[in-house]
């Protein structure tokens, strides 16, 4: 990422190390001793859409320090400029950073360049190793709406922490470090890389719905609106759950291909081949627990946005057949008859797995007979064993031809969510 010169830092003299501000006064350390005047050599905002922005370059709103100058590069050292040492946390020595004396602010704008959406800072902290096991602080990441992140109390015997802090819905950042209440002694603290991510400004549509049959491929037409135009690079595609927004790993559908790259700002269309799984029950985007409903879309990592796809499976159709002519039975007799299954319209990876029993409809007499059968049926249809037994003569006035009514329910294909229901007609033979 191409950059023009580093941050100047125009400083005041700073008065000596004094007694700390009352944490309970409300002011949040704003009445500190240590203050930093910024003037229009301050290089101007160039926080860019294209991933990882280096703090160096950025124009500080708000520079404080308890004890001399915020360092660039260097430890805090003491009152004078530059006068601090090589930034050195628990042995391992950084190039980059600032140095810093608790209470220390800095706070920056987040309104980056070219639409640029700022979501993400990093950066290590610690106490710098220039004051031995000595000194206790707290570092802390605000936004607008409050405290982001908080450290804890650390010493110059504390590991090495790593910040990484969600910026999402902030306009401004200020980088904090307290003295953790026992006053400002020895607290010189480090911001070692810091760094804020920001991304394109891009939008996303598709259909607001699309009808896929299960275990069948569809096609959403996806267009990618574009508004930062220095943007070029590659944005990747993850399909998360509906009920848990970041279950990718719940997803109940697929998307290919997994990427596009763009070339500026614009629009982009492309098509993402869809599959919905055999499993996957029919239902509407308007049930949370049937559909798999939102493409989340990255830039190098970073969630840029995401859309509701708006995928409505349909039931594939399973029917049972048989011939019209009825089955001949006598009392206690049972007879294996082929049941004919059709599938519409058809998957491509798997047929039904199929129960078939006699109707629990309690207005339907069943005491007749009894009807049995199960098996797996290929994807294209085919033809089921299926055990029927006559278990009385009909009564007086009881018909000998009548239609033995069946219910039957699958498994790899979800059912719809209505009663599956056949016959099959069976003569009486005295």
């Amino acid at each position: 990422m191409n950059r023009s010169g580093p941050l100047v830092i125009l400083t005041l003299a700073l008065t000596a190390c004094g007694a700390s501000p009352d944490p309970t006064d409300g002011r949040n350390y704003d009445a500190i001793d240590g203050t930093w005047t910024l003037t229009d050599r301050l290089t101007p905002q160039s926080l860019t859409p294209d991933g990882v922005n280096t703090l160096y370059y950025e124009r500080a709103l708000t520079a404080t320090s308890a004890w001399g100058p915020i360092e660039v590069d260097r430890s805090n050292g003491e009152q004078g400029i530059g006068d601090g040492k090589t930034l050195t946390l628990n042995g391992v020595k950084y190039t980059k950073g600032y140095g810093v004396h608790a209470p220390s602010e800095l706070k920056y704008s987040l309104a980056g360049t070219d639409h640029a959406k700022c979501v993400r800072f990093k950066a290590q902290i610690g106490l710098d190793d220039e004051v031995g096991n000595k000194g206790s602080a707290v570092f802390q990441i605000w936004g607008d709406t409050g405290k982001l992140f908080d450290s804890g109390v650390m010493t110059g015997a504390s590991a090495t922490r790593q910040v990484n802090v969600n910026l999402r819905g902030q306009t401004t950042l200020r980088m904090v470090v307290t003295d953790g209440g026992n006053g400002k002694s020895f607290d010189h603290a480090d911001w070692i890389n810091p760094t804020i991510t920001c991304v394109p400004d891009i939008t996303a549509s598709v259909p607001e719905t699309t009808e896929i049959y299960q275990d069948t491929h569809g096609t959403i037409p996806l267009t990618l609106t574009n508004r930062s135009a220095s943007f070029k690079g590659d944005l990747t595609y993850k399909v998360s759950a509906y009920e848990d927004e970041d279950n990718f790993a719940g997803a109940r559908v697929e998307v290919e291909p997994k990427s596009i790259r763009l070339n500026g700002a614009g629009v982009t269309s492309q098509a993402l081949s869809t599959y919905v799984g055999p499993d996957i029950a029919p239902g509407t985007i308007s049930d949370p627990h049937q559909l798999p409903d939102t493409l989340v879309i990255f830039s190098g990592g970073e969630e840029v946005t995401r859309v509701l796809l708006g995928v409505s499976p349909l039931a594939q159709f399973v029917g049972i057949s048989f011939p019209d002519e009825p089955f001949a039975l006598r009392v206690g007799e049972t007879r294996t008859v082929q049941a004919k299954i059709s599938i519409e319209p058809g998957g491509e990876t798997t047929g039904p797995e199929l129960y078939i029993s006699t109707n629990p409809d309690p207005a339907v007499p069943k005491d007749f007979y009894e009807v049995q059968g199960s098996g797996e049926v290929p994807k294209e249809g085919g033809t089921l064993p299926v055990t029927i037994k006559l278990v009385r003569a009909p009564n007086s006035g009881e018909p000998n031809d009548f239609d033995a009514l069946l219910a039957y329910s699958q498994n790899k294909i979800t059912s719809p969510p209505y009663k599956l229901t056949s016959s099959v007609k069976l003569r009486y033979v005295p």
